[in-house]
């Protein structure tokens, strides 16, 4: 059976508090996002930082190497110049061969990697040699460094492609043109650079495990690499990312993966100065991003235990405040509930009838009050104890509940022996019907050992239209008055506040 406990409005605390909670929740899940999102930006720009430094540390290492490299090929230049122009004097011909070595060939000639400076007639044979006085009579039409100058007036200086020298070890040709008074071809001079310069330049880098120095022709020949395979020197790399991006630039960054081992790499490139030479280096992105790894690990595991203990610390104030809400419902249950009838007591009484009468005065519809007083119960207590009146009481709360029309309609134990039930919206003829009807079910309880019967109640009845706010009070005496009246015509009837509505003892139809 259920009982008459209509739920009192405790709600608007409980929404707080689950606004609350769910408010808290809401925060810390965006608090985590937010720390999440910012770390990750966070993150983004430090790997960025990281690899511009390297991007920058490989631009300063090219451009030391490239004026390095520059340099010493414009004291080869300059070489080879002093030679055409030295060559060209009227008596040069005439002094002694020890003479003129030492007039067309200065001491450059003999530097560290320059394997020697010759002179090569318009046949290709070499006429002078820095290394002897005697060269051998050694053809070298055959190599591009002569050919180029043989069928193009204008090349400038050349910078050969790599070859393999009969000592051993790879060698290029650096030459320049000889010309007749009349411009016709008259050889060229060459000066044989060992590559060796190259490899003991790049051996002196520290470079990570996974990066690359690579020194190659404009044209795409490679003329030295590190690290350095078998066959890489003299390969054609024309084809590859570097020659791409680097067509008609001096110098540049670019991103891509190695042909070769397929790693990820950052590239930058530099022309050496006015020669068509570019040198490149190749960072391993995970070689630069290592240290960055190992921050990254440490800021994650910060921003991720953060963002839990953030969302963990709202689930836990959220769940708090539902045993709150749920603590503070069940205190306030517990105030306005009467302990024997499990019915709300006068307490909530009171809030329920200012309620209904405020809401009915803005509806201008009625509200009806039934004060309910069971007859004699003094001597029914005395006479059966004090355990039957409680069941007697227990009883009637029971009864009141199961003629609720609604949800709305609301029961409570006023005080004693008396009981009270609000009937909003109902007019005067509908809240008699519903009093006559508790009236007639208690009248017919039955005692159970029919050595006594059971009390009958009296039952006073308002009902009215509100015409001004928080005036409940106004309903409640007149129905105690209907309920005076009802117990001085004789007990065990109905009155509205208006005269006696119903004495009949005799159940009514419900």
């Amino acid at each position: 059976m259920r009982f008459g406990r209509v739920r009192l409005r405790f709600s608007w605390s409980g929404r707080v508090f689950q606004h609350i909670g769910a408010w808290l929740v809401t925060a810390s899940i965006i608090l985590a996002l937010g720390l999440w999102t910012s770390g990750a930006i966070l993150l983004w720009v430090m790997r960025s930082n990281v690899l511009s430094r390297a991007l920058l540390a490989s631009d300063n290492l090219l451009a030391t190497m490239s004026g390095d490299i520059a340099r010493n090929l414009d004291m080869f230049d300059l070489s080879l110049q002093a030679v055409i122009d030295n060559s060209r004097h009227p008596g040069i011909a005439s002094v002694s061969k020890d003479i003129r070595q030492l007039v067309l060939f200065d001491r450059a000639a003999t530097a560290k990697y320059l394997r020697s400076i010759q002179v090569l007639d318009k046949n290709g044979t070499i006429t002078l040699d820095s290394r002897t006085v005697t060269p051998r009579s050694k053809n070298h039409s055959s190599r591009d460094y002569f050919l180029v100058h043989q069928d193009n007036p204008g090349a400038g200086l050349y910078v050969g492609t790599p070859f393999f020298g009969e000592a051993g070890g790879y060698r290029i040709g650096i030459s320049r043109r000889l010309s007749n008074r009349d411009g016709s071809f008259a050889g060229v001079v060459v000066g044989v650079m060992e590559l060796e310069y190259f490899k003991d330049m790049f051996s002196r880098v520290a470079i990570s495990p996974g990066s690359l120095l690579a020194l190659t022709n404009v044209d795409g020949t490679l003329y030295m690499r590190r690290p350095l395979d078998a066959g890489d020197i003299g390969k054609d790399m024309s084809q590859s990312a570097l020659f791409v991006k680097a067509k008609g630039l001096v110098s540049g960054h670019f991103e891509a993966v190695g042909a070769r081992d397929g790693t990820p790499r950052i590239y930058a490139f530099r022309r050496v100065g006015n020669y068509p030479l570019l040198i490149t280096m190749g960072v391993s992105i995970a070689d630069a991003l290592a240290s960055w790894r190992h921050d990254a690990v440490a800021i994650c595991a910060i921003l991720l235990v953060l963002g839990i203990s953030t969302i963990a610390l709202a689930v836990f104030a959220s769940h708090e405040l539902r045993h709150r809400e749920a603590a503070e419902t069940r205190l306030k249950m517990l105030a306005t509930t009467d302990a024997l009838t499990q019915i709300p007591n006068r307490r909530g009484f009171a809030v329920s009838i200012a309620r209904e009468w405020n809401e009915a005065l803005a509806a201008q519809s009625p509200v009806a009050l039934l004060m309910i007083d069971v007859d004699h119960f003094k001597a029914f207590n005395d006479q059966r104890g004090h355990q039957a009146g409680d069941r007697a009481l227990i009883l009637i709360g029971r009864t009141l509940d199961g003629v609720r029309r609604s949800e709305r309609d609301f029961v409570a134990r006023y005080g004693g022996e008396e009981f009270a039930m609000i009937l909003p919206g109902t007019p005067a003829s509908e809240a008699i019907a519903v009093a006559e009807r508790i009236r007639a079910r208690v009248a017919e309880w039955e005692s159970p050992d029919n050595q006594a019967s059971l009390p009958t109640v009296s039952i006073g009845v308002v009902s009215q239209v509100p015409n001004m706010p928080d005036a409940s009070d106004i309903l409640i005496g007149l129905a105690d008055a209907a309920l005076y009246k009802a117990k001085a015509d004789g007990r065990n009837c109905t009155v509205a506040h208006n005269g006696c509505a119903s004495q009949a003892l005799a159940p009514l139809a419900a």
